[in-house]
């Protein structure tokens, strides 16, 4: 779908010369962009996987319990 938009518009401004520069700026702005975006999201996905795991972790050890031992008198 975005294909199809970016060739109607591609064809309106390519009959401007001057369009041309602004419509290839354009593009490189949006795809610029589009990466950053994409790479944010994946990495935000990474954070909250590994905070869940540590989450799990913690639920996990508080269901550890430890002997009590005593220790003789001369320690």
């Amino acid at each position: 779908m975005e294909t199809l938009m970016n060739a109607i518009v591609k064809a309106e401004y390519l009959k401007h010369p001057d369009e041309q520069v602004k419509l290839h700026m354009k593009m490189k702005f949006h795809n610029s962009t589009t990466g950053t975006l994409d790479f944010v999201v994946s990495e935000s996905k990474d954070t909250i996987n590994k905070l869940n795991n540590v989450s799990e972790i913690l639920a996990t050890s508080k269901n550890i319990g430890v002997d009590q031992v005593s220790l003789p008198p001369s320690m």
